[in-house]
């Protein structure tokens, strides 16, 4: 792909094949070969990580943010499936460079492309251990934050949200919520909260045919939160039971918390 680095005129698919090399190009890589010839296009990254937050924005003067041109971003982010690397790596990036990568990718997910699904959810799917890997890293003072966003959008995607409707998810992140300091366990509240209530017109039947398939499980968790000793987990849980239960689209769920009551 080293030519698409050249002076030839570039659409908004090449662009974002340049940016994410450039990002993947920082990662330490000893034992590859032609590791300087791969590095130097890390040097390029501020470069077309400009040109593609313009071209989302809608300003880059020469390519305009059009129908073709999120498919084009779309491909471009997806086409050399090196973003799942990028993303299971986000630990060798300083502070600055993992808010730049978590905030691309999350425009990138958020694209209307119409009737078309975004090829860079089908990427992200076909590696099993990148949602695992996000979860864990809720725990991770260093990572918890950038993890969390990039889980929500995850959430809010309609193919990536049905990996992560998963029981023993809840159970994780439950965990880790009662068991974390305080800037953890809000970052792991707001995630555990996405998952479980509507956050998206595109998820919500998912999310109500998961409340309902597991009810008693995720009641179960949600007292679990509730009787802890901890206030504030004590005060998120009966914050989060309130938003399912009050949610006019959870009647179903309502209807069985009273029966049981």
């Amino acid at each position: 792909e080293k030519n698409i680095f050249g002076k030839s005129k570039k659409n908004a698919e090449t662009n974002a094949k340049c940016l994410v090399i450039s990002i993947y190009a920082l990662i330490p890589k000893p034992d590859l070969p032609h590791m300087k010839e791969v590095s130097k296009y890390s040097k390029s990254f501020p470069k077309y990580y400009d040109r593609v937050k313009q071209i989302l924005a809608g300003n880059n003067p020469k390519i305009p943010l059009t129908k073709e041109s999120k498919n084009q971003l779309a491909q471009g982010f997806s086409n050399l499936s090196l973003i799942n690397t990028i993303l299971l790596n986000l630990e060798v990036y300083d502070l600055e460079m993992r808010k730049k990568i978590q905030g691309i990718c999350c425009d990138i997910l958020r694209l209307d492309l119409e009737e078309q699904e975004n090829p860079v959810a089908k990427v992200l799917l076909e590696c099993k251990e990148l949602i695992p890997y996000l979860i864990s890293n809720h725990d991770n003072k260093e990572l918890t934050f950038i993890s969390g966003k990039l889980l929500k959008a995850f959430i809010k995607s309609p193919r990536l949200v049905k990996e992560i409707l998963d029981m023993e998810i809840v159970e994780q992140l439950s965990q880790i919520f009662v068991n974390s300091t305080f800037d953890v366990q809000s970052n792991t509240y707001d995630s555990l909260s996405t998952l479980l209530t509507h956050k998206s017109a595109a998820t919500e039947n998912l999310v109500l045919e998961f409340l309902n398939t597991n009810y008693p499980k995720v009641l179960e968790k949600l007292y679990f939160l509730i009787n802890q000793e901890n206030y504030f987990a004590r005060r998120e849980g009966l914050k989060l039971l309130f938003q399912i239960l009050v949610d006019p689209k959870n009647l179903s769920i309502l209807e069985k918390f009273t029966a049981d009551e």
